[in-house]
């Protein structure tokens, strides 16, 4: 069973929460048995600091020490003002494109230990844990914005942040999910 929750969104942070609840077998235990049955934790954006993660973690009876890994959708900010932070103090694995890191590297977020920085290939599906997840390129002005589907398998859910309009292929890429989380404050022509 999947559990999620929106831990901040607006302007001033963005981050989300999914949990796998996994007690059987999931599609991809063969591969990725360390967390079955405890489950997988993952955040997708940090927009928050340290202290205030916690905070929201605690409020919903979860704690950064669970999880597995952080999935960035875009430099901006509002979505990556924890990413350093957590990263260090927690040993979170970061997810994140190419390019997105190479506009993060520039941006005051603190060091991320190389050996948790993941840069993913936005064309391939990767695996954390109990979660397959696919990279859904999203209409944003950021170097290379992407939402996220992630699927146990039995279960799906997709995150799409600061996107202005919906087109065919995120239509198709979030159809079929238990649960959508969508940010819609991007207006390219009010830029």
């Amino acid at each position: 069973m999947i559990k999620t929750c929106a831990l901040f969104s607006g302007s001033s942070g963005n981050s989300i929460f999914v949990s796998s609840r996994c007690k059987n077998e999931t599609i991809f235990s063969k591969v990725n048995s360390g967390s079955l049955g405890k489950g997988t934790g993952i955040l997708v954006d940090s927009g928050m600091s340290g202290r205030q993660m916690q905070s929201a973690m605690n409020d919903i009876g979860e704690t950064l020490e669970n999880i597995c890994g952080l999935l960035i959708t875009h430099e901006h900010i509002d979505h990556m003002r924890g990413v350093g932070v957590l990263a260090r103090r927690y040993k979170i694995p970061v997810y994140v494109n190419m390019m997105t890191w190479e506009k993060m590297k520039k941006m005051q977020i603190g060091a991320i230990p190389e050996n948790l920085l993941n840069i993913i290939d936005n064309s391939r599906d990767f695996a954390i844990g109990d979660f397959l997840i696919k990279s859904i390129k999203t209409p944003h002005d950021a170097a290379d914005s992407h939402g996220y589907r992630l699927t146990t398998g039995r279960e799906t859910v997709t995150v799409l942040t600061d996107i202005g309009h919906i087109d065919e292929e995120i239509l198709k890429s979030a159809k079929g999910s238990d649960a959508i989380y969508i940010e819609s404050n991007y207006d390219k022509k009010m830029l």
